[in-house]
């Protein structure tokens, strides 16, 4: 079941990475990362919620909208923020970050939930975190909204 969990997950991440590149168009950088960090929300929630193998394969069905359209768009970002000669510099930094310190962190931050209270505490946790991660996307996205009206009306 696992095997069959992670082939979905795989999966969903090439139709929504497509579907991203519209998102990011229709919506900007900050709101499609917020509505990534809603479907890891309700990913992790759900899993807390019910976690009973049919639920935990089903749910893989929001990775791809969850990882694909935050990916995408924060590397879009990150190359619409660094000026030309810093990109490759800008994109380093951003793997390093998302995927090299906070996958290590993260793993380990689960890993000791895990063994200490169980998957419950893990998916609770990973639910808070989601959520917290939304809120500081949300501050973001109001700041860069505030920051581009003032000045459109220099």
């Amino acid at each position: 079941m696992t095997g069959t969990a992670l082939l979905l997950a795989s999966i969903t991440n090439v139709p929504s990475m497509l579907a991203a590149a519209f998102i990011l168009r229709k919506w900007g950088h900050e709101r499609t990362m917020l509505l990534a960090a809603g479907a890891y929300m309700l990913r992790w929630g759900i899993q807390w919620l019910w976690p009973t193998p049919e639920v935990m394969i089903g749910v893989q069905v929001l990775h791809g909208l969850s990882f694909g359209f935050f990916y995408i768009a924060a590397v879009e970002y990150v190359a619409s923020v660094t000026g030309r000669e810093m990109q490759a510099t800008g994109q380093s930094l951003f793997n390093m970050v998302f995927a090299g310190l906070g996958g290590i962190v993260g793993n380990m931050l689960n890993g000791y939930l895990l063994d200490s209270g169980g998957p419950s505490l893990m998916y609770l946790a990973c639910t808070i975190s989601a959520a917290l991660g939304s809120v500081i996307l949300y501050i973001v996205s109001r700041q860069a909204k505030e920051q581009r009206r003032a000045y459109s009306l220099e």
